[in-house]
């Protein structure tokens, strides 16, 4: 079981994937805390090019919260106010949390549906230059001529 900091470090890195680079990180040792987004917190904010996108890590409690709706509900529809474009939300969960959370975002009655992403989090890369690594490898070798 990781912490929520472990759980939004890995959310850290799906923002990285995609190209954005991060303004507003909870937990963060060089940036800044997340201001608020309406009422409600958030775990991070990013920035790719021009647009926008909001990180939120939903842990169990938030799962059987009753604002939780309302929360994702506001986050999903936020707009940029400079180029009017929708704000992209990416909920992190992890593994164990991902079919509950699925089943209430499906529940759920709102036109900001695209512009949902929920993201399992999970530590799946493997270092290719261990020594674990290269124990575990089948590949040989040939040279090319």
């Amino acid at each position: 079981m990781h912490t929520t900091r472990e759980y939004i470090d890995l959310l850290v890195r799906e923002f990285w994937k995609r190209g954005f680079s991060i303004e507003y990180r909870k937990f963060g040792k060089y940036l800044p805390n997340p201001p608020l987004v309406g009422s409600f917190h958030v775990d991070i904010i990013a920035k790719k090019n021009r647009d926008y996108a909001i990180g939120i890590f939903v842990s169990d409690s938030d799962i059987s919260d009753m604002g939780f709706f309302n929360r994702i509900n506001y986050l999903s529809s936020r707009i940029s106010k400079f180029n009017k474009k929708n704000v992209e939300l990416m909920i992190g969960v992890s593994f164990e949390n991902y079919k509950a959370v699925k089943e209430l975002l499906n529940s759920m009655d709102f036109l900001s549906r695209p512009n949902l992403n929920l993201i399992i989090l999970q530590e799946n890369e493997v270092d290719l230059f261990s020594a674990a690594s290269q124990k575990q490898s089948n590949y040989t070798y040939i040279p090319f001529n």
